[in-house]
């Protein structure tokens, strides 16, 4: 599935976030958010970097969600939805985020994925998936659209950085969605 509505029950569903690293890093932005903002359950976080700490003392965030080193020590709290807490450069999904997201559908979870990447179009992934679950990617991006190689910074001459502010208020953004009581984040 694809899109930027929520699958049914999601808002109340158990989640685990891959984070691997990005408690402490840009890259963990969605996961960081998450934890800042969805109303609903999140039982525990995976970031090896970070496992046993205190969620609060690395990140400032007054939750109390386990941090541990991998799938295996996160399904004792039993999750029902592994998401992809990154946003890495590329939007690519990491190794090990991905050996993680792969092991979360073979154990039967739901897995949601604000990447670039297609996560349903892995076949690997999808294979994995049991045939009552599900593999969410938010993004729907046109094809031929491909994400920014950083390729203006090699450039020897002065240059100026335009953003557009029009994607944050985009139907589906979470913006739009608070803006109509749907906080599904």
């Amino acid at each position: 599935m694809s899109g930027t509505q929520a699958p049914s029950g999601f808002r109340e569903m158990r989640l685990v976030l891959l984070q691997h690293g990005g408690l402490a890093s840009l890259t963990g932005k969605t996961g960081l958010a998450m934890l800042r903002h969805r109303a609903g359950p999140i039982v525990a976080v995976i970031d090896p970097d970070h496992a046993g700490q205190s969620l609060q003392r690395v990140t400032g965030i007054e939750r109390d969600v386990p941090v541990v080193a991998d799938l295996s020590a996160a399904l004792p709290y039993e999750p029902e939805v592994a998401v992809v807490g990154l946003a890495p450069s590329g939007g690519r999904l990491p190794d090990p985020v991905r050996n993680d997201a792969l092991a979360a559908l073979r154990a039967g979870l739901h897995l949601a994925s604000g990447l670039h990447t297609r996560l349903a179009d892995d076949p690997e992934l999808a294979d994995a998936c049991w045939r009552d679950r599900w593999i969410w990617d938010l993004r729907r991006e046109p094809e031929g659209l491909n994400v920014g190689q950083a390729r203006a910074a090699a450039l020897p001459c002065r240059r100026f950085l335009a953003l557009s502010w029009r994607q944050p208020s985009a139907p589906g953004s979470p913006r739009a969605l608070w803006a109509q009581g749907r906080p599904e984040f």
